[in-house]
């Protein structure tokens, strides 16, 4: 498996994989309406996120196919430090589950950051999300007491912040 840069050519693959993920995989999990609203307004995020030089956007592609994606850098949150990262996003197609790609993608993109100077990786996770739940404290995050809750398309998703600290 490999992570390609996004770029301006390939960022429409870059959104087909990133919706036909959220699509495949949290159906019934959030809204489709939620998920709708996201697609239609995928190239603000897009712009956004293109523009910004600490974000990486990358496609998981294994023999030039579409896996997943993963959308990562420089911490945003109000109270982070110089070294802090932050991983926005891992998803993967649903037929791509279970097969250790995120495990892949976890160990090289933390390896990466570590390799930049950052020391800690925060993310947030949704309480009711299980899968993510288990896979990132069995991959060393560890959930703080810092809250926060999504209102997607009238459904209340309670999230934690996560923390690793890389050695």
């Amino acid at each position: 498996m490999e992570l390609i840069d996004v770029t301006m050519q390939n960022k429409n693959i870059f959104r087909d994989t990133y919706v036909a993920s959220l699509k495949e995989g949290f159906v019934g999990f959030i809204p489709i309406n939620a998920i709708s609203q996201f697609e239609k307004n995928f190239f603000n995020y897009f712009d956004e996120w293109y523009h910004n030089k600490k974000i990486y956007m990358k496609i998981c592609c294994e023999n030039a196919n579409p896996l997943g994606i993963v959308v990562y850098g420089k911490s945003t949150l109000d109270n982070a430090s110089i070294d802090d990262a932050f991983i926005n996003s891992i998803y993967f197609r649903k037929q791509f589950h279970g097969q250790g790609y995120a495990q892949k993608v976890i160990n090289i993109i933390e390896q990466e950051l570590k390799d930049e100077g950052y020391k800690k990786i925060s993310l947030w996770c949704s309480i009711e999300n299980e899968r993510a739940w288990h896979f990132y404290t069995k991959n060393g995050y560890t959930p703080t007491t810092i809250e926060r809750d999504d209102n997607l398309d009238g459904k209340i998703y309670h999230n934690f912040l996560f923390c690793k600290i890389l050695n």
